[in-house]
């Protein structure tokens, strides 16, 4: 998780042990742990789409309100510090919504023979952009679970 998402979401505190339970678990079963980055372009290199997701994420009518959220630079960008990734795992930045299509995940995935994984996430929402991965070659595993991060098995 993000600095600048953990800065956004209700009981950041009991969402941070929950996924570090998880985390915990897979790094003790020798499981290969992956983060995902959002990252935002500087308004003078924003196209189109980061407009357009920047302007419904902030909420907004006008490409002059946009505030980029996660510049690569700025603390807001950072996997916060109790989650700290490993030598051995891997960060990669994404500029879409999906962690998957136009990603190397895609790449890092297919090359180790992953074709079946699990996400965890945490969402507000019924629903997120998330879940639209299942387009992909891969056989997901996702769910949230009132707020608190859920194991699938």
């Amino acid at each position: 998780m993000q600095v600048g998402i953990l800065n956004q979401i209700k009981n950041p505190e009991q969402i941070t042990l929950q996924v570090l339970k998880v985390l915990s678990a897979a790094r003790h079963a020798g499981v290969r742990v992956l983060f995902s980055r959002h990252l935002s372009l500087p308004k003078e290199l924003m196209g189109m789409s980061q407009f357009r997701m920047a302007m419904t994420w902030q909420r907004t009518d006008s490409p002059e309100q946009v505030k980029p959220w996660f510049l690569r630079d700025d603390p807001s960008f950072q996997i916060i510090p109790e989650l700290a990734p490993r030598p051995t795992e891997g960060v990669f930045d994404k500029l879409t919504m999906s962690a998957f299509e136009g990603t190397w995940l895609d790449f890092a995935l297919r090359d180790c023979g992953v074709n079946a994984f699990i996400i965890v996430r945490r969402s507000d929402r019924d629903r997120d952009r998330t879940d639209s991965a299942p387009r992909s070659r891969f056989r997901i595993h996702s769910g949230t679970h009132h707020g608190c991060l859920r194991l699938w098995q």
